[in-house]
């Protein structure tokens, strides 16, 4: 909650998290916010990987689960467990993510964000005009939607 502290202030950070585990129940997500706060370039770099093994959306999910519900995030040694669990080969993932490959690609693609003003996720261009920061509920989208048109 420090993070969360330092980003939206100390008011607002238990209110946001609050607001989250309920919309988390409401899906079936059982967020918890106590875990540690790691650098995100490997999990990146396995998303990247799992991208190219038609693994995408499996290895999302899968470290959604891992960092949000289990207070799991980026150690070598998890990553490759929660690759294993999506099917991908654990010897191959240990042996990419035990080297660089595809980290200036990921490291690029951040500073371009970080150009674009994206500070946080989940961070939405809509129609290439419209940029929005944050868990939005349907009508919100909707009405943004409706203004793109």
């Amino acid at each position: 909650m420090v993070m969360y502290g330092r980003k939206f202030g100390q008011d607002r950070a238990p209110l946001i998290r609050d607001r989250m585990i309920q919309v988390g129940k409401e899906e079936g997500i059982n967020f918890a916010y106590d875990g540690n706060i790691v650098n995100t370039l490997n999990s990146h770099r396995l998303i990247a990987y799992a991208t190219k093994h038609g693994k995408q959306d499996e290895m999302v999910n899968q470290l959604f689960k891992d960092y949000f519900e289990e207070n799991k995030c980026g150690e070598i040694d998890t990553l490759i467990d929660s690759a294993a669990k999506v099917g991908l080969d654990r010897e191959k993932v240990a042996q990419f993510l035990k080297s660089d490959e595809g980290a200036q690609e990921i490291k690029a693609e951040i500073n371009k964000a970080k150009t674009q003003g994206v500070q946080g996720v989940p961070f939405f261009t809509i129609n290439g005009s419209y940029n929005y920061s944050g868990a939005q509920d349907p009508q919100t989208f909707e009405a943004l939607f409706n203004k793109a048109a």
